[in-house]
């Protein structure tokens, strides 16, 4: 896989899992290093990068943390910029980046049930997306162990799919934003875009590595993942 972006002084940021015997649900414990600083300088050289790398590309994702430095609407800034070249972004983000993000349009937005009390004080999903519906035309929100509840215009389904040993539930989001950008972007059905979600999140939590999937994780439980239209 090609990597591209400025070069960071500093340590890598990393995360440690320390797993509980007891439960492993809710007694886990992660360290997550704070990883390099960002200056304005860098910022400005990975939007140059960006900016170049968005002229052969259809689809965009932008999910995770960014160093500290970095501005605190810099996947606002991103997306607006997708916005003007019209390219399709998903966005999982949280904290202030999502808080700024919402504050245009873009494509997909992909949130957990904390980021949505959060940011909306509430939990219904069918407020979510009435409040969401003039900002963004794909809506994917998910809750632990009930799956995901996903809105593509003016469509909705709930999906989910049981994974019996689950090694570490860290980057699982990140997968699962993935999963529907694949879809979407191969014109696949609302099912198969839920599916394909759902499933690449799940094969996640199969594999020790953070952030890891396997493909053939993710073929074993497509076929496993119950849809209910609703």
């Amino acid at each position: 896989m090609e990597i591209l972006g400025p070069q960071l002084n500093g340590n890598n940021q990393k995360c440690y899992t320390f797993r509980s015997e007891l439960d492993n649900d809710l007694n886990n414990t992660e360290l997550l290093e704070p990883g390099p600083k960002m200056s304005a300088q860098d910022w400005n050289l990975f939007q140059i990068q960006f900016r170049k790398t968005l002229r052969h590309s259809t689809w965009v994702c932008l999910s995770g943390s960014w160093p500290e430095g970095a501005p605190e609407d810099a996947y606002s800034q991103l997306l607006q910029i997708c916005e003007k070249e019209n390219k399709k972004a998903i966005s999982d983000c949280s904290g202030i980046q999502l808080k700024n993000a919402l504050k245009g349009k873009f494509y997909g937005l992909h949130i957990n049930e904390h980021e949505a009390i959060s940011n909306f004080g509430v939990e219904n999903r069918i407020e979510i997306r009435k409040y969401l519906k003039d900002n963004v035309s794909m809506l994917a929100i998910t809750k632990g162990k009930e799956g995901l509840f996903l809105y593509l215009k003016d469509q909705y389904l709930h999906a989910n799919v049981k994974v019996e040993d689950v090694k570490s539930t860290v980057g699982s989001g990140d997968c699962l934003t993935a999963g529907i950008a694949y879809a979407i972007s191969n014109n696949l059905s609302l099912n198969q875009i839920a599916a394909y979600g759902v499933a690449c999140g799940a094969a996640n939590c199969m594999n020790e590595n953070l952030g890891m999937l396997r493909l053939k994780d993710v073929q074993v439980l497509l076929p496993l993942v119950q849809i209910n239209k609703k």
